[in-house]
């Protein structure tokens, strides 16, 4: 039981970290994204 509640803690830690740097570069990416857009639209103007 002891031995196998650190690899389930190691394990869930790590998969959350994962999700979180998922997120984060999800995130980043959009920002850029929403910066470019307003770039083009600032530089096009319709």
């Amino acid at each position: 039981m002891k031995t196998k509640m650190p690899k389930r803690k190691k394990r869930s830690t790590v998969f959350y970290l994962n999700q979180f740097i998922m997120a984060n570069t999800y995130f980043i990416g959009f920002e850029k994204s929403v910066a470019v857009n307003d770039q083009l639209s600032k530089g096009e103007p319709k």
